[in-house]
């Protein structure tokens, strides 16, 4: 099953804000399930904003976790831009290895799906 989040508002700004939402993401990432976020309200989103959010998940699930999970709908150039680039930084900051890439890629190949039991 795959859960759908509709960001309404035109401008992303609040860390905190950022935060209560990851929530409701991390709880499907959890069981594997991928996440469609509609963002074609979004004229803006603040650094802060991006990197709770979108840095937060990438760096906690990896990259290719949240890559393979995540699919984005209706977002324009520049906040995409601004995501990209909270998520890089993120993960510079969280010294990713190539080791942690390839041990992600593993949990990616051998991950259950999504609503399966462990």
């Amino acid at each position: 099953m795959t859960y759908k989040l509709t960001f309404h508002d035109e401008g992303l700004a609040s860390r905190h804000a950022a935060a209560v939402k990851r929530l409701l993401i991390e709880a499907e990432f959890d069981s594997n399930c991928p996440v469609v976020l509609n963002l074609s309200a979004v004229r803006t989103i603040s650094s802060s904003y991006a990197d709770e959010f979108f840095g937060v998940l990438a760096q906690s699930y990896g990259l290719l976790t949240f890559v393979r999970l995540t699919t984005f709908i209706g977002a324009n150039p520049a906040v995409l831009n601004q995501i990209a680039t909270a998520i890089k930084y993120r993960l510079a900051r969280s010294s990713v290895d190539l080791e942690q890439l390839a041990r992600e890629a593993q949990k990616v190949k051998s991950a259950r799906r999504c609503g399966e039991s462990a």
